[in-house]
């Protein structure tokens, strides 16, 4: 994922090493809020701080992680007075990719696993996994493949749309919209406990809504601008 950023700079002048410093502190602050996040959620998981370092068993929620991440790169970019919409439309290919392989270790690691299933695509995990001490030997629906697949497609698509782009950053709004509504979905086949829902919807899912309507708003405002500064030019 970070290879195929420094690539995408290269081609509109963005700094090489701006690209790395900026991953490298996405990439730790993004692994810092989704293990932050996920103790939040499974707070009877963690007993020691031997658990909380235990990461080889899962236990990562990807929204704790984004927040965290976006964050620090928002004020990374702004410190480095970098073109915030550029950038952003650099990375967004990155985040399908990047988590569309780690989503594929959530299969291995066995968490992020799918609720019971009788369907033969149902996967039965042995039983010192983490999903074993859960379900036990249930079969489960492999969210975590579905996840990777939908999100190497979504990589796909947005290296096929980016060329009809009116304006930097559309193509990271466009990325939140297809992350928001693959994730809405995937939810539904998705194991969760009964805290981590309000009313019907996971908590991930509330956010997801909440996400998609912020690129959609945004989105809608900026061309709107765009049309009005078009519009007093001619």
């Amino acid at each position: 994922a970070v290879f195929i950023a420094i690539l995408r700079a290269r081609k509109v002048g963005i700094p090489i090493r701006n690209v790395i410093d900026l991953s490298l502190y996405v990439l730790i602050s993004g692994f810092l809020g989704a293990r932050l996040f996920h103790k939040f959620q499974h707070i009877s998981f963690y007993n020691s701080i031997s658990d909380f370092l235990n990461i080889w068993k899962g236990g990562f929620a990807y929204y704790g992680g984004f927040v965290f991440a976006f964050s620090v790169g928002i004020i990374y970019i702004l410190l480095k007075k970098l073109p915030t919409g550029k950038i952003v439309d650099i990375i967004a290919p990155s985040l399908a990719i990047g988590e569309g392989t780690g989503r594929i270790g959530c299969f291995l690691a066995g968490c992020c696993f799918g609720k019971p299933t009788d369907l033969s695509c149902g996967v039965i995990y042995p039983k010192d996994s983490f999903t074993w001490s859960i379900i036990g030997s249930q079969a489960v629906y492999p969210t975590q493949v579905y996840s990777a697949i939908t999100l190497f497609c979504i990589f796909v698509i947005l290296l096929v749309i980016q060329k009809h782009m009116k304006f930097h950053g559309q193509l990271f709004l466009t990325f939140l919209i297809f992350h928001s509504l693959y994730r809405f979905i995937i939810d539904f086949f998705r194991y969760y406990t009964p805290e981590e829902h309000i009313i019907m919807l996971t908590t991930s899912q509330f956010i997801s809504i909440i996400i998609a309507l912020g690129a959609v708003i945004s989105m809608f405002i900026i061309m709107k601008k765009r049309l009005i500064r078009s519009s007093i030019i001619l």
